[in-house]
């Protein structure tokens, strides 16, 4: 009775009108608990469904605490009007990479075991979906479903009218053989802006598709200040995206496409202060039938390296155990250090 009321009494300080920061901590939380730091949650499930029982007027914070999170099912955040500008609803570290306290160690790593469900014919999984306006995801290290039947999106959002969704300091690490993740970027809809994030195996890095049934190119995206490699299928596709569309500061090494857009999309891009090496097919075209080429397209270039390899900072072979924060990003001695890519700011 007594975990009833507590429960009834979160939810309660959940939708007053005051900030308030949700917290879970997959090794001493309870889901029964009210959601402080002294009693946080357990699971990112129940994390999720007090996020869509929000009827306040103030921020929403859900804070993870350092920890591995097993997502059991697909996670949907549903939408809700009390999320604006002003009354954004962030998921995010309880300890954020620019931290003092922050290590490799403490972020919060999300790993999907959650089974297949069919979407457009595919068997897919995801391990957040993101249906609302206003909502910033920061933080995070995404795993894949270990299912490799399976398309496995991190960041999901279907809807094609919503707008503002930022993912911020986050880290996407797949496995082409063993835990693929098909996008770890898939969004509709305008106002997408993809920061500070590290994008390694991904068959590709982050898709931008399309908005409002088509009727008009996707508006206000960007993608900056982040590390793409070794993607396999490649790194962004703009499916139906507006020449409004920012990229600078970013660097993609050993990708098979840089960049795909698909024929109809008339749009020419401006990319800025980059290093992009070692892909195969710098601008690709997607044509019906499912079939890609090389385009016949180009883009508005300023302070690009092309030709030059990248070397990012590895796990030392004699110190197996001792993991550099800076592991994934770019060493240095090398060309694109002084982009700043990468989870730090």
């Amino acid at each position: 009775m007594k975990k009833i009321l507590l429960t009834i009494c979160g939810l309660c300080i959940l939708n007053a009108c005051f900030s308030r920061d949700i917290y879970i901590n997959p090794g001493k939380g309870n889901d029964k608990n009210i959601g402080t730091q002294n009693e946080p949650l357990k699971t990112l499930e129940e994390g999720v469904k007090r996020i869509n029982q929000y009827s306040g007027n103030k921020p929403l914070v859900l804070k993870l605490e350092p920890g591995l999170y097993d997502v059991s099912k697909n996670l949907t955040v549903e939408y809700n009007t009390n999320f604006t500008q002003n009354t954004p609803l962030i998921i995010e570290s309880s300890i954020l990479p620019d931290h003092p306290d922050w290590s490799t160690d403490n972020m919060p790593i999300i790993i999907s075991t959650s089974k297949p469900e069919s979407a457009g014919g595919d068997l897919c999984t995801y391990s957040l979906r993101i249906e609302t306006n206003h909502a910033t995801v920061r933080g995070i290290k995404f795993l894949s479903n270990p299912s490799i039947y399976t398309k496995h999106f991190c960041i999901y959002r279907v809807s094609d009218t919503l707008s503002s969704l930022k993912v911020s300091q986050c880290m996407f690490l797949g496995d082409r053989d063993m835990m693929p993740i098909q996008v770890a970027v898939m969004v509709n809809g305008h106002g997408v802006e993809v920061e500070h994030c590290v994008f390694s195996n991904c068959r590709w890095a982050a898709i931008f598709f399309y908005a409002e049934g088509w009727e008009t190119p996707v508006k206000n995206g960007s993608l900056h200040h982040c590390i793409i490699k070794d993607c396999y299928s490649g790194a962004i596709w703009t499916s139906l995206v507006d020449n409004d569309f920012q990229f600078y500061n970013n660097v993609v090494s050993n990708c098979r496409y840089f960049w795909m857009k698909n024929y109809y999309n008339e749009s020419t891009y401006t990319i800025e202060n980059c290093v992009i090496s070692d892909v195969e097919v710098y601008n690709g075209e997607w044509q019906e039938g499912d079939k890609k080429i090389q385009g016949n397209y180009s883009f508005i270039e300023k302070d690009i390296i092309h030709n030059d390899k990248v070397q990012f900072v590895e796990p030392d072979v004699n110190n197996p155990f001792v993991v550099d924060k800076n592991n994934m990003h770019v060493k240095k001695s090398s060309v694109g250090y002084n982009l700043n890519a990468g989870i730090f700011k």
